[in-house]
């Protein structure tokens, strides 16, 4: 029975390694590949793959060997960046995308069956201008949080959001609470956090189901 339980986690970590590698090249094509130039879109849409690269390093596969040649004996362009949840990270835009895959889960815990979630809505915003879109949505959770029922759940996120804010920086002087603009490559680690953190949270239903 061990055996069994063992192969069909293999399995499972198996297919979401693959399922989390085209939802990041889905994700990036539609919010961020329409915001590149026509002459950046030639070479992402080039290679599947240099869609992730070009959000996240700014460069194909390409243009990083040749920028870095004794790098590029030894390693890859992916190399320094987890394709799993990072959850000591403390980049800003790896933390918002976190942050909106939570609320998003409280949205669709509180409400079973939603047929549309945040994410329908407020996705493209809050990746391209997070201050003027996460006040929205924290008011909207404490809305869905009430309507959980659910003691245990509630401090469950609570707890989890109370940590993803506690790792954002506050400046001297600084006015907004997170940045009003993410840059392309921010919003790349934004999509990121998204769907590291929604594939996180998949892998614990399949656990709890097997």
């Amino acid at each position: 029975m061990k055996h069994i339980r063992k192969k069909i986690d293999w399995q499972a970590n198996r297919i979401l390694s693959k399922l989390n590698y085209v939802v990041h090249t889905d994700a990036l094509k539609t919010y961020i590949v329409p915001t590149l130039t026509e002459e950046q879109k030639k070479f992402v849409y080039a290679e599947e793959a240099d869609v992730l690269n070009v959000a996240l390093f700014g460069m194909t596969v390409k243009e990083w060997r040749k920028s870095n040649p004794e790098l590029a004996k030894n390693g890859n362009i992916r190399e320094e960046i987890t394709m799993a949840l990072n959850e000591d990270s403390n980049n800003t835009a790896y933390i918002l995308g976190r942050e909106f895959a939570v609320l998003e889960a409280i949205q669709e815990e509180a409400n079973p069956g939603i047929n549309a979630t945040i994410k329908d809505k407020y996705f493209n915003s809050a990746c391209a201008t997070p201050a003027a879109i996460f006040p929205i949505l924290f008011k909207l959770k404490n809305s869905h949080i009430k309507k959980m029922n659910n003691g245990a759940k509630e401090t469950y996120y609570e707890k989890m959001l109370c940590d993803l804010q506690g790792r954002l920086t506050v400046a001297e002087g600084q006015r907004a609470a997170c940045p009003r603009r993410l840059t392309l490559e921010e919003q790349g680690m934004f999509i990121l956090g998204y769907y590291h953190q929604t594939q996180k949270r998949y892998e614990k239903k399949i656990k709890e189901e097997a």
